[in-house]
């Protein structure tokens, strides 16, 4: 059950209510800033998860899991010092979802006619037979369809808190300008997305939710249920490059792309069969020369038709692992359109890719996930084990490369094999992966994330640095790749700190692939800090030193994804 009597037992700070900072105020900074480091650090994530009930304030509906946590999104706004003046970092929030806060306090529940990612709500049985439990309803598989697109969905009702995209093109801002027209400086709106085919359109400065959208909105072919939070952005263009997944009795995925000029849509292409059902898939990638999806084993099931008796994606999701049933990357075109070719692999789970992009000497996709040997991780993220304060397995994935090699277009799409070059040891399992913004679908060599010892505690105890060249040569030899991290990892860890995703800030003209920051919030826990402290934390991407950090006056909630601008 959702509701339960309220408790004074103390939450793992991290994962409990954060208060809405509305008016800007300005942090206490400890170290140097670099004096180049001047713009706007947005992140988005949860912000609630206890919401006392409207009739009796003693009674507390509890968000279940970290992905359900009721969204907030927060930005940091760097100023340089100046002369006579050091620098500065103001902070404001605003949540995202008032509106869906007050429903849950005003029902008393979760709403049961809202879909979440794992709340499970009051009377559902999540082992129930789907097509019965349908067809006590709905005459047909086309009523229980259209049932599932008219969900109730609204601008301040509906979670919409993963990753965040500036001046997301082809939207429309107040007053009928399209974003990417006209002279600017930083982003007008920023856009909210989920791993839905939902958009909630923010103000850059106050981070105000004013509008909800859809792919369709934009152009009515991209209509479907399912869609990647993680797209892709070419970042001298402006294009922007995701799919929706259409589900039905045979799913319809629609890869395909928007101008950055102009706003409009283009459908790259479609596939759909019997290797790749609806799936909750998190991202998806890209290369110079081909956009990528890969339809791994998450697959929701009758024919996604269980979201209907669940009224969640965890639970709809196939519990029975099928060691038989491969993983398929599906290449497609990026310039010209069309699937070119499929590569199946041993089925694994994923949430984000570190990176893609196409061997300049032998043409071959190279392909850098963090990846997971089942969907089991899913279940380690809901709060009772994200709040438990003893050692425990780490909830991180390990990096491994994969090769396609050369895709090549012909009479009829090839299926393929995915060649696996390594897998990192769990000792540096990462997740949350970024790099620098210019090595984003380019050959590269450093990636960053958050990581944490093997056996430990909390959500995570260090930034981690990867070189992934180095690990192309550690690879090679005989040895295994365990005991040789040096070679190929560098981690910033501090006693009682757990950080959050790394943003790079690259240093205008640098001359190094890590020449710049690495921006994360970290949750201080040391002793002298109380109850906790969070800090936004500067570290020096080449060196992986702290040089500096800015000290919030309250606990800032483990988030999820952010941008620099």
């Amino acid at each position: 059950m959702a509701t339960s009597t309220a408790t004074t037992a103390p939450k793992h700070t991290g994962f409990e209510n954060a208060a809405e900072q509305l008016v800007p105020i300005e942090l206490n900074i400890r170290g140097d800033f670099p004096p180049w480091l001047s713009g706007n650090l947005y992140r988005t994530g949860p912000g609630t998860y206890s919401i006392p009930s409207t009739a009796d304030p003693s009674k507390v509906t509890e968000i279940q899991h970290w992905f359900d946590g009721i969204a907030m999104h927060h930005r940091f706004e760097i100023v340089p010092a100046s002369e006579g003046q050091a620098s500065r970092v103001l902070y404001r929030s605003h949540k995202g979802a008032p509106d869906l806060e007050q429903r849950i306090a005003d029902v008393g529940d979760f709403p049961p006619k809202l879909f979440s990612f794992a709340q499970r709500q009051r009377d559902t049985d999540p082992c129930a037979n789907i097509f019965r439990k349908i067809f006590t309803s709905f005459s047909s598989l086309g009523d229980a369809v259209a049932a599932m697109n008219s969900r109730e969905r609204s601008n301040k009702l509906t979670n919409v808190s993963v990753t965040m995209t500036p001046d997301f093109p082809g939207i429309t801002l107040p007053g009928g300008e399209k974003t990417g027209e006209g002279e600017k400086s930083g982003p007008r709106v920023i856009v909210s997305k989920t791993d839905a085919n939902i958009l909630q359109v923010l103000d850059a400065t106050t981070l105000e939710p004013l509008d909800l959208l859809s792919y369709a909105h934009i152009d009515p072919r991209l209509s479907g249920q399912l869609s990647a939070a993680h797209a892709c952005r070419d970042a001298e263009t402006g294009d922007f490059y995701n799919f929706v997944a259409e589900m039905a009795m045979k799913t319809t995925w629609k890869v395909f792309k928007i101008r950055g000029d102009n706003g409009k849509a283009e459908v790259l292409a479609t596939f759909s069969g019997k290797d790749a059902p609806p799936t909750y898939i998190h991202a998806m990638t890209m290369t110079d020369r081909f956009v990528i999806v890969c339809v791994w084993q998450a697959h929701i099931r009758g024919f996604g038709l269980a979201l209907l008796s669940t009224h969640n994606i965890a639970d709809s999701i196939e519990k029975t692992w099928n060691p038989k049933f491969p993983s398929v990357f599906y290449v497609v075109d990026r310039h010209n359109g069309g699937l070119v070719a499929k590569y199946k692999t041993d089925p694994f789970f994923a949430f984000h890719y570190v990176n893609a992009y196409d061997d300049p000497e032998t043409g071959d996709v190279v392909i850098d996930l963090s990846v997971y040997p089942n969907t089991g991780v899913l279940d380690m993220l809901y709060l009772d084990k994200m709040r438990d304060t003893r050692d425990s397995k780490p909830w991180m994935g390990r990096a491994r490369r994969f090769r396609l090699s050369d895709p090549a277009k012909k009479g009829s799409v090839p299926v393929l094999d995915a060649k696996i070059a390594f897998t990192l040891p769990q000792s540096v399992g990462v997740e949350l992966p970024t790099l620098a913004p210019g090595k984003h679908h380019h050959a590269y060599q450093y990636a960053y994330g958050i990581t944490r010892r093997p056996i430990g505690k909390g959500f995570s105890d260090g930034i981690i640095k990867l070189d992934m060249k180095a690990a192309v040569t550690a690879a090679t030899a005989s040895e295994p790749l365990e005991g040789k991290e040096s070679e190929y990892a560098k981690i910033w860890r501090l006693a009682g700190h757990a950080p959050s995703e790394p943003i790079f800030a690259p240093r205008p003209g640098g001359a190094s692939e890590d020449d710049g920051v690495l921006l994360s919030v970290a949750l201080d826990s040391t002793p002298e800090k109380g109850a906790g402290q969070s800090a936004l934390i500067v570290i020096d991407a080449k060196t992986m030193k702290e040089v500096a950090r800015a000290e919030m006056p309250n606990i800032y909630p483990f988030g999820f994804h952010g941008v620099y601008t």
